[in-house]
């Protein structure tokens, strides 16, 4: 028993804490937030992490392979770039269009199934979430920190499940906190949100031409 709780504890302490710096799924949320209130976030949250516990049973369950095929790992985090600069234009351009309107109450709010189906698509296409999980699978089950059974996966991975929930939803949180007392900062979301996500673009294109030029 105290194994299980260890390894939960693991899963929801790496999740959390790594998933606090501002990535795909998080600044979604963020501007989910913002514009449509706490309770589409949550269902956005949801959905994503939802995909992610999928992702982090791959990760884990089969890290010793993925970790011996390198030309997998160079192709998920590749293949990431364009979704980060998809996402960056989409939000630039309805930055643009939203910073035009006269009254920010134009903007229609979309339903809360639209908050679920986006979660459930931004962390499908979220291919940094394997790779994350394969490197901390493989050092941690090396430092006999982590089972690789089914039954010891299970319960990492639902702890890593539950700790990406918290830290999305802290992020809806203080965005709300944050966007009762700016409202200024909504109008901007979406400016802010596609620059975010080009420098992401950016960095991840710089990481891979380190890795193959090196």
């Amino acid at each position: 028993m105290t194994v299980y709780l260890y390894e939960f504890l693991i899963g929801f302490g790496v999740s959390y804490l790594f998933s606090l710096p501002p990535g795909m799924i998080s600044l979604n949320v963020l501007q989910t937030t913002m514009q449509k209130g706490i309770l589409n976030a949550f269902w956005l949250s949801l959905a994503a992490v939802i995909v992610e516990a999928i992702q982090a049973f791959i990760g884990v369950k089969f890290s010793a392979w993925i970790n011996e095929n390198e030309s997998i790992k160079l192709f998920l985090q590749a293949f990431v770039i364009p979704v980060f600069l998809g996402f960056s234009i989409i939000n630039l351009v309805t930055g643009i269009r939203t910073m035009r309107k006269k009254k920010q109450d134009e903007i229609k709010p979309s339903k809360t199934i639209g908050s679920f189906w986006k979660g459930l698509i931004v962390s499908a296409l979220n291919p940094v979430a394997i790779p994350f999980w394969v490197v901390w699978a493989t050092g941690i089950s090396q430092k006999n920190l982590l089972i690789l059974d089914l039954d010891h996966i299970l319960i990492f991975v639902l702890g890593t499940t539950l700790g990406t929930l918290a830290c999305l939803m802290t992020y809806a949180v203080l965005s709300a906190f944050i966007a009762k007392r700016i409202h200024a900062v909504k109008v901007w979301m979406n400016i802010i949100i596609g620059v975010l996500f080009l420098i992401l673009a950016i960095i991840q294109t710089i990481s891979i031409l380190i890795k193959t030029l090196t």
